[in-house]
């Protein structure tokens, strides 16, 4: 719950630096007549995406806390996309050329995140 709204209220001050005219160039998300039902579909999708994976996760005998390549870095994105979709259609070709940039920033977060001693695993 928590998650959900911390993403809906981040979304939103994304929605209020866009109409201040900041990040127009990079937006992939017109914002709809409801400004609140993309960003709450993107947090709810992006914790359904996570706990999705997670589930098979257990279903192949990896451990929690264990890295599972790919599916960990690209759960939250792949959730949130699927989630959105079903009231904003989000254009491919940007779309697609967002999954490296997400993939290469989860993983870069998780080695600063353990270089910090906040994790036990690089990835």
């Amino acid at each position: 719950m928590t998650g959900t709204i911390a993403g809906t209220v981040v979304y939103e001050l994304q929605v209020a630096a866009h109409a201040a005219g900041w990040f127009h160039e990079i937006t992939l998300i017109d914002t709809p007549a409801h400004p609140l039902l993309p960003g709450f579909l993107m947090a709810l999708g992006a914790l359904v995406g996570d706990s999705v994976k997670s589930f098979f996760k257990r279903r192949v005998d990896i451990a929690p806390g264990e890295s599972w390549l790919f599916f960990d870095q690209l759960d939250f994105f792949l959730g949130a996309s699927l989630f959105v979709w079903t009231v904003q259609p989000l254009p491919l070709l940007p779309w697609v050329g967002a999954l490296p940039i997400v993939f290469v920033s989860d993983v870069a977060v998780c080695i600063l995140a353990y270089r910090a001693g906040l994790k036990d695993a690089w990835i």
